[in-house]
């Protein structure tokens, strides 16, 4: 991997993320862990829950 790579625009973490409760920033990284980890399996999730007819 590259470490010279870098965003263009790389806001800080109280532009992101400022005045939002903590408990409500750590559900969001733990879901976004856990789509991140989903996505690392290579299957296709996108017809779970649809109906074939």
């Amino acid at each position: 991997m590259n470490t010279a790579w870098h965003w263009e625009y790389d806001p800080d973490h109280d532009h992101v993320a400022g005045g939002i409760p903590a408990h409500v920033v750590a559900e969001v990284e733990r879901l976004a862990d856990q789509l991140v980890d989903l996505a690392s399996t290579g299957i296709d999730v996108s017809d779970l829950g649809s109906t074939i007819r």
